[in-house]
Parts: C-alpha cells; structure tokens; sequence
C-alpha cells in the first residue's frame, strides 16, 4: 500500500464537504477526498 501519492500541480477548482471528508476535483474530475486541507497562497 502506498502513504502518499505525488501528482503535478493541478488547479483545484471545486472543494466540497461530503461525510465528514472533502471532495476535490480538477474541472470536474475527481482529485480525492481528504480529511483535512491546506490552502497556502504565495
């Protein structure tokens, strides 16, 4: 099994709250469900 998965940065234009979880996607497609996220700006 794998801890983490690295992808390149990716523009994540919906965050939704789902169960407990957050659900993010990319333009409509999925790009996972979290327990918790960080938003940083630079």
């Amino acid at each position: 099994s794998t801890a983490a998965s690295v992808v390149r940065p990716c523009w994540i234009s919906t965050l939704e709250p789902y169960n407990g979880m957050w659900h993010l996607s990319e333009n409509g497609k999925p790009r996972g469900q979290f327990d918790a996220i960080v938003i940083a700006h630079n």
